[in-house]
């Protein structure tokens, strides 16, 4: 029998064997040198073996390592019992489990006896070893995104530190983890005071008197200070992102914020400026498309409204009507709010719709809009935004997965995951990137999403492969690179390779950022 007591009819006995036998864990009586002298049934389960089996066992068979028994008697032969002890048990099949023993000495039909309590804690083993590689993977990310990017927890305590944003501010993760009262305001300002990571977590009407522009998107702000920065001793221009990390029932746990430099993007804008000043209209190389509409027609278009849409020239577009830009879902709404703006009547300055780009792709735009004359006729004077990043990323943060995917999928560059072979994982901002989904993207081979030739004129594949088989080995690579979008446009990137090692094996993480308009700039 799976239990041995001595016969009784007592109600308290038939109580007691029924709890015995019925408990979800497993129970082992066993004599000083191993016998067993009872067990019950759920032992037989975690262990595999029978009845008859059972009871010419020792105890010793169940012990992945017999010497973890003999350390278990030295322990209760000191204190008598002991709990929750970790150790590897064998099935009868040979299989090794992780399991979890509490013993305790009994003294059981006269004889001094050892009772084991066995708990199967395998399956917690799995989920705890996949919660250390998942919280390991997220710091791999962390730490290998190119913007200086730091967390706190709910009490303002440091929680992560990245690599560059020990570069960028000179201090240590090690000297600043798990410290509070704003420690890491010192090394941006010199004094404690309140980030834009602060105001994430305590919204502050105060806030935008400390930065020349902010902007909140869903709960997400984006902000740059009112003056540059002395950040290790160098006057810094600097652009921040903060955005909470939910924990899966919706609690905020803390918030995140990356700070990128931008000290070389201002130093071009103010020679742009400059430029555009000498030589240039501010309207033709304005951020935003400009156009100019008599009736329904396209009187004239700047390049930036070109790019937003798609074409080469405006040539393109002059002398057409909505229906050339202005996506089927919308075209009749915008064509009337035009016509009623022609006519005097109120309506909306600023509104939202989706536009169509020449190879038929959608594209979200902001129209701001005001009446006016031109040649002396009536018109509108429009300036569209291109929002579509915007406007994804929104749709993205409000329905993707929490906190992993919150860095993962918001990262500001595209984020790829490569085996030996392919593409095996990409954030949103690397399918925005291509224009396609993760069954379009994943498992292509990086050297696919490039034109078969660099403009260095080398081969894209051979490169690809030579980049590839260096980073695998340990040397990081930072390079530019050209990359072609599945809709079959070329653009220019800054990819950063490194090495990851995750469950044992070597990947590649790659992280790409579209410096297309940089280039723009740079050109004369």
């Amino acid at each position: 029998m799976s239990i041995i007591f001595h016969e009784s009819n007592s109600v308290g006995e038939d109580r007691y064997r029924t709890i015995f036998e019925n408990i979800p864990v497993g129970i082992c009586i066993s004599a000083l040198d191993g016998r067993i002298i009872a067990y019950n049934s759920m032992l037989q389960r975690i262990t595999g073996y029978t009845r008859k089996e059972m009871s010419a066992l020792n105890v010793e068979a169940f012990y992945a390592t017999p010497q973890d028994r003999k350390l278990l008697l030295e322990h209760v032969k000191n204190k008598d019992f002991l709990r929750n002890y970790p150790v590897d048990l064998r099935r009868k099949d040979g299989r090794i489990f992780h399991a979890v023993v509490s013993v305790i000495t009994h003294s059981y039909a006269g004889e001094k006896s050892i009772v084991t309590v066995v708990e199967d804690v395998t399956d917690q083993k799995k989920t705890e070893n996949a919660l250390i590689e998942s919280e390991r993977r997220l710091t791999d990310i962390i730490n290998f995104l190119p913007d200086a990017t730091f967390a706190i927890d709910t009490d303002g305590r440091v929680i992560t530190w990245n690599r560059a944003m020990e570069e960028l501010t000179g201090v240590k993760s090690v000297d600043i983890l798990g410290k509070g009262d704003r420690e890491y305001a010192i090394p941006f300002y010199g004094k404690r005071q309140p980030l834009l990571a602060d105001f994430v977590l305590r919204p502050d009407r105060d806030a935008e008197k400390r930065y020349s522009f902010i902007t909140k998107e869903m709960d997400r702000l984006v902000a740059e200070p009112v003056e540059p920065l002395i950040i290790r001793g160098k006057l810094t221009y600097i652009w921040a992102k903060a955005s909470p990390i939910y924990d899966l029932d919706g609690r905020m746990t803390g918030v995140i914020q990356s700070v990128r430099d931008v000290t070389r993007q201002k130093e071009a804008e103010e020679k742009i400026k400059e430029s555009e000043e000498r030589y240039r209209t501010a309207i033709e190389y304005s951020n935003d498309g400009v156009a100019i509409v008599r009736g329904n027609l396209h009187l004239y278009v700047n390049q930036r409204f070109c790019q937003i849409f798609g074409f080469d020239s405006p040539d393109e577009i002059l002398g057409k009507t909505h229906e050339k830009t202005i996506h089927p879902d919308d075209v009749e709404r915008v064509r009337l709010i035009n016509q009623r703006r022609q006519r005097g009547e109120d309506v909306p300055d600023k509104y939202e719709a989706k536009g169509i780009r020449k190879d038929g792709s959608t594209v979200y735009v902001e129209i701001s809009a005001t009446g006016t004359t031109f040649r002396g006729e009536a018109v509108t004077l429009a300036y569209i935004r291109d929002i579509t990043e915007r406007r994804l990323a929104s749709d993205a943060l409000r329905d993707g997965e929490m906190r992993f995917h919150a860095i993962f999928d918001n990262a500001n560059d595209a984020i790829f995951l490569v085996d030996e072979h392919s593409i095996i994982d990409c954030n949103r901002r690397a399918l925005s990137m291509f224009g396609g989904t993760k069954e379009e993207v994943l498992g292509k081979a990086p050297h696919e999403l490039s034109p078969p030739i660099q403009p260095d004129g080398s081969d894209s594949r051979e490169k690809a492969l030579r980049t590839m088989e260096a980073a695998i080995h340990g040397t990081p690579q930072f390079f530019r690179w050209k990359l072609r979008r599945l809709d079959g446009t070329d653009f220019d990137t800054e990819i950063s390779l490194n090495s990851l090692e995750l469950a044992g094996k070597r990947y590649l993480q790659a992280i790409v950022r579209d410096i297309a308009q940089y280039c723009e700039n740079r050109e004369p």
